[in-house]
């Protein structure tokens, strides 16, 4: 593995563990009091 193909893979890693979490956070909204925006944003 070369520094190119590395760094590629790292950026995959992060991407698809961002998106993930993204995707979390809209399906259950953290806190106890939601704002209106992110309660829309989940739906």
């Amino acid at each position: 593995m070369n520094n190119a193909d590395f760094v590629d893979a790292l950026r995959v890693y992060v991407r698809d563990a961002g998106i993930k979490d993204v995707i979390s956070k809209l399906k259950s909204p953290p806190g106890r009091k939601v704002t209106p925006e992110m309660k829309n944003l989940s739906e």
